[in-house]
């Protein structure tokens, strides 16, 4: 099902907790699938069964399991009572799959891009425009342009992708002030292959990886089932505590640093010119990659942010990548990666190995959509709305949220960071908002082994402002309801 680390500050029976309670957070684990038994599970870990019967203890403290007496023990569903739990023979047939070791140490974003509406239906865990917003974004005579070039059906194209999007791109980009070269650039399919590919082609068992504290959880997936060796170096209100790395740098240099320093992802921390300069130096300095996430930057609620680190990248340090999907046409999952040398083509390399080339029809959308004259003019409708948003979200919190949880107040992209006291696990609280039709995601989720469960993210992007506030209110009840201990506590690893 999954390996224990043994060398792991972690302890082995939370270790154990983690990974099967992020499996079932994310869907992995199906409600009223039932858990390998006690004995089991120990035989496959190779633990003792005390620390088996611990965990299974946790997971059921927590909200996660429900032990059934003479029959074992199932992931909880949200609808049913426990005497409703029985396997069924289709589940039964399928109950070897348990015990089939993975090395998908986790999978935090899968259930955000799982749920149905129904399921879930009031979303604060999608990171994503709303639906409304997203059609407005879109030129009116979209469909029509590429219904004229049947070729984008019927050709393959390079694998470094379009070679008219990849020149407008260059457009943009200098006009930005990144002085980038066209064939610098190539084409994945979205951000997330971006990282995936960067990954696989750099990062093998132990090598270090530097990420944020926390992170964006879809980026730790990768670095994970890469084995690589990840550390993770604080955020504070300026970005990236520099100051930090460079010590672990003097310990350990790192082979590459992953950042994401406009509006960076869960907390909206814009990092300071000053602290980018200090990054680009310790990259210099120990001979390393920079993984730049550029995916907010057209999210500034009028906020100046400083140029992307790869304007001052004079040494092929910084491996850029800029997403489409947030201000226009998120279905197309897009991205273009800027990188330079034999980086450059070893990238390109991997990306043929992943999918031959992005297609042809979804990078002709983007190209259409980034010539269109109006685009400028419906980011800017869209990014009004996204501001709407937040101050809506902020101003439910402000009147519902209990004492003693804290949020931050972003200055652009799609999140609000909160903080709970410290006695609050945002884990059990979700288990209680999905019951409810509430998603959000849970801080634990952007750290890599750190035992930090008081935070959650909160994306105001998607819902309707309506569905916001009222989502939002809702959370403020059962967040009231955990600070004051009426629902269910957290309980600690014994």
């Amino acid at each position: 099902m999954f390996e224990v680390r043994r060398k792991s500050d972690v302890p082995l029976t939370e270790q154990i907790v983690r990974e099967i309670s992020e499996r079932i957070q994310t869907g992995m684990l199906a409600s009223q699938t039932q858990l390998p038994s006690v004995r089991t599970l120990a035989n496959r870990l190779g633990v003792s069964l005390v620390t088996v019967v611990q965990a299974y203890r946790v997971l059921e403290q927590r909200g996660f399991v429900e032990r059934i007496q003479g029959k074992g023990t199932y992931v909880r569903t949200r609808t049913r009572t426990p005497e409703q739990l029985q396997p069924t023979a289709p589940h039964q047939r399928f109950d070897w799959q348990l015990l089939l070791a993975d090395y998908l140490p986790r999978a935090a974003v899968f259930r955000q891009h799982t749920e149905s509406v129904d399921e879930t239906p009031l979303k604060l865990s999608m990171a994503a425009l709303c639906p409304s917003l997203s059609a407005a974004s879109l030129p009116a005579d979209l469909y029509t342009s590429i219904v004229q070039m049947p070729a984008m059906l019927t050709e393959y194209g390079p694998v470094e992708g379009l070679p008219s999007l990849r020149a407008r791109l260059a457009v943009e980009f200098r006009e930005a002030g990144l002085a980038v070269d066209v064939d610098e650039i190539f084409i994945t399919n979205g951000v997330q292959q971006a990282i995936d590919i960067v990954a696989r082609t750099f990062l093998g068992p132990g090598d270090v990886v530097v990420v944020e504290a926390p992170t964006y959880a879809g980026a730790l997936d990768v670095f994970r089932a890469c084995g690589a060796n990840v550390i993770s170096i604080p955020v504070d209100d300026q970005g990236l505590r520099t100051d930090l790395l460079l010590r672990q740098c003097d310990h350990k240099p790192p082979k590459l640093i992953y950042t994401m320093p406009a509006f960076h992802n869960p907390t909206s921390v814009v990092m300071s010119q000053q602290r980018r300069r200090a990054l680009l130096d310790i990259a210099t300095s120990y001979q390393c990659l920079i993984l730049e996430d550029d995916s907010f930057s057209d999210c500034s609620f009028g906020v100046a942010v400083p140029p992307p680190l790869r304007a001052d990248d004079d040494g092929g340090h910084v491996v850029y990548v800029r997403g489409f999907s947030k201000v226009f046409l998120p279905g197309c999952r897009l991205a273009a990666v800027v990188a330079s040398g034999s980086v450059r083509n070893r990238l390109v390399a991997a990306k043929s190995v992943s999918d031959l080339g992005s297609p042809l029809i979804t990078q002709r959308l983007v190209e259409h959509c980034l010539m269109d004259s109006g685009r400028r003019r419906r980011i800017e409708k869209i990014v009004n709305a996204l501001r709407i948003k937040r101050d809506l979200a902020l101003q439910t919190l402000a009147e519902h949220a209990p004492p003693g949880v804290t949020w931050n107040f972003p200055d652009g992209g799609y999140n609000l960071w909160v903080t709970l006291p410290d006695h609050v696990n945002a884990d059990v609280l979700l288990v209680e908002a999905m019951r409810k039709g509430i998603s959000f995601l849970p801080g634990s989720a952007c750290y890599n082994g750190d035992l930090v469960y008081h935070h959650l993210r909160i994306s105001y992007s998607y819902l309707e402002d309506d569905e916001l506030v009222r989502a939002v209110r809702a959370l403020c009840l059962l967040m009231s309801e955990a600070v004051t201990g009426q629902s269910r506590p957290f309980m600690p690893v014994i």
